[in-house]
């Protein structure tokens, strides 16, 4: 609790709000992909939605298990069936830079 109340969040934010972006930079010019940082009322922070298009041939439940099933483990949500959420608040170092190269990898891109 004396880490978390002596910290300076607003660099923590900061962090996290370059780990999206240089996720969704990563991301972008996928065909039928659209990496977008989105905010929530319910939830102080961001995330990113990946929105799987059709032309994919799967659902987010999909690409969500085989990130699940790789190695390492990568545990992303899913919202309805078109869409993966990646939120970047627990990510260390080269971490984000991993989730890009995995979906990349899976993408076909």
């Amino acid at each position: 609790l004396d880490a978390w109340f002596t910290m300076n969040h607003e660099d923590r934010l900061l962090q996290i709000d370059a780990r999206l972006s240089a996720m969704q930079k990563g991301l972008s010019g996928i065909p039928d992909i659209e990496p977008r940082i989105v905010s929530r009322d319910r939830f102080w922070g961001e995330s990113l939605h990946l929105a799987v298009g059709s032309s994919r041939g799967y659902k987010a439940a999909d690409l969500a298990k085989q990130l699940d099933e790789g190695s390492p483990r990568i545990w992303v949500n899913t919202e309805g069936d078109d869409t993966v959420v990646i939120n970047a608040h627990t990510l260390y170092g080269g971490e984000a830079q991993e989730i890009v190269q995995r979906l990349r990898q899976i993408l076909g891109a």
